[in-house]
């Protein structure tokens, strides 16, 4: 009989040195951002608060290899983050069966973190995921969010999250963003997966008209000397029946 042991492991800080010295043989996850207009009529009319936001959905590619968490930090200068106050349990766990409901079609569009979507459409069909803590502004990990992500008008968000199922393995969706047209800022954040070996592979990038815009990082390094959050690591323990 197969079984699963799955630990959260306290990670300590990792400098550059460190990544340069991660096997040759593991490519380091891939996050990315696409970003789209809110047209979604229906959307807009169970919350018209929605009209002329941005919707930003976060992905990640892992290869071969298990996606395990990854953590986001956004600062806005000007703007807001869009919370959908009338959606319940998005935060983490978003539950894409209500989004066909008059009344909470809007909470597709909802700013929440989540575990394997396909990373198509805003109806990717999210799963839960846990929350894992936070990330502050010098990369170092912060406690869990007291108040889930985000409130709606805030200009902060900040979350560490991972899974505990196996089989997250491609490319995917993690999680959203929707923010005011006129949103400026800045963030950071990190992935990691089972190839990884404790190595955090971190992305930086900027907001301007409510799009996030990764900056390309030299060697993949990005933020030197970054300290993760709590990752989510597998370990494999087979015994016999």
């Amino acid at each position: 009989m197969r079984s699963k042991l799955f630990q959260f492991l306290g990670l300590g800080v990792l400098a550059s040195v460190g990544m340069l010295a991660a096997p040759t043989a593991w490519a380091a996850p891939v996050t990315s951002f696409s970003t789209q207009p809110v047209t979604d009529a229906n959307a807009v009319a169970d919350d018209p608060n929605l009209l002329g936001k941005i919707l930003n959905l976060m992905t990640v590619n892992v290869g071969g290899n298990d996606w395990t968490n990854s953590a986001l930090r956004i600062q806005l200068t000007t703007g807001q983050i869009y919370n959908a106050t009338n959606a319940s349990g998005t935060d983490a766990s978003p539950n894409s069966a209500l989004w066909g409901i008059p009344t909470l079609r809007n909470g597709k569009y909802d700013t929440f973190v989540n575990s394997k979507g396909t990373g198509a459409t805003p109806d990717d069909n999210p799963t839960a995921a846990t929350l894992l803590g936070t990330l502050n502004a010098d990369g170092s990990p912060g406690p869990l969010p007291a108040l889930g992500l985000t409130t709606n008008g805030a200009t902060l968000l900040s979350a560490q999250w991972g899974n505990l199922v196996g089989g997250e393995t491609g490319i995917f969706s993690v999680g959203r963003v929707t923010l005011s047209p006129d949103a400026t800022g800045t963030f950071i954040g990190l992935t990691q997966d089972s190839g990884s070996g404790g190595v955090v592979t971190t992305f930086s990038g900027n907001i301007a008209g409510g799009v996030m815009t990764l900056v390309p990082e030299p060697t993949a390094l990005g933020l030197v000397g970054v300290a993760c959050a709590g990752g989510l690591v597998r370990r494999r323990r087979t015994q016999a029946a």
